[in-house]
């Protein structure tokens, strides 16, 4: 009683030029050996590689993406708060200016109080990656979540984003009328 052949088999052939120039001559040489041969799925190593990683950089770029939309919900956010807060210290804004406060010196008031704010969010944040960094190392090819170069990168974007959403409303304040604010209503 004759036995089946297996059902399928891998060829890895070496090649110094371009693979695909190869496959006609292949096709050839393995018919020769074995005339009823079926070839499919003939491909080139960097193909296999392409797609074997296909779905990591789609997950990446995905987590690109929900980042970047982060970023800006969060600079949003930082600007809506301090906007709110400079409104609220309105009177007192006015009453420094009256007293002889300069613009640069109310600017830094208020970009004091929101640099405040984010670098506390920033060591929260950091300390919160340390912790989930394990569950999210299985998409880190290159880097581990520890990595203090990545960490110190994204905490410097974070706070520099949350400067420059601070920057707009410390100017408006600079910009108070301490006659207006402090006008009797």
């Amino acid at each position: 009683m004759e036995h089946a052949p297996a059902g399928a088999a891998t060829l890895f052939i070496r090649t110094t030029g371009d693979p695909g120039d190869l496959i006609p001559s292949m096709r050839t040489a393995l018919r020769s050996i074995e005339p009823g041969i079926t070839l499919r799925s003939i491909r080139t190593m960097d193909a296999v590689m392409r797609e074997s990683v296909q779905v990591t950089h789609l997950a990446v770029w995905l987590l690109g993406i929900f980042a970047g939309t982060a970023l800006l919900l969060a600079a949003v956010g930082i600007y809506g708060v301090m906007a709110y807060a400079v409104r609220q210290r309105m009177q007192e804004i006015g009453t420094r200016m009256a007293l002889g406060a300069t613009p640069s010196s109310i600017l830094w008031l208020v970009l004091k109080d929101g640099a405040r704010i984010a670098a506390t969010g920033a060591v929260v944040g950091l300390a919160s990656s340390l912790i989930a960094g394990r569950a999210l190392s299985s998409l880190l090819l290159t880097t581990s979540p520890t990595d203090p170069a990545i960490l110190l990168a994204a905490a410097s974007v974070l706070l520099l984003t949350a400067l420059a959403a601070c920057y707009f409303p410390a100017r408006r304040a600079t910009r108070v009328d301490p006659v207006r604010t402090l006008a009797v209503r």
